[in-house]
């Protein structure tokens, strides 16, 4: 059986000019550790610490780097 996480997440800006912009802190109430965010991705990584990333299909190849 899977353990269920209890998290508090308190947004305190918001920017009308730029939706994709979020400012708050997610807290765990267990322990009162608190994680500072400021975009939807940030919180998504804090909840989901252990989850790959979604990288974009076009840059799914590795690319090479010039050592010099």
């Amino acid at each position: 059986m899977n353990a269920v996480n209890v998290y508090v997440v308190r947004i305190y800006r918001r920017f009308p000019d730029e939706p994709e912009r979020v400012e708050g802190i997610l807290e765990t109430p267990g322990n009162r550790e608190t994680f500072p965010f400021r975009m939807p991705e940030e919180l998504v990584r804090l909840i989901f610490p252990d989850k790959p990333e979604v990288k974009n299909r076009k840059s799914s190849r590795p690319t090479k780097v010039d050592g010099r």
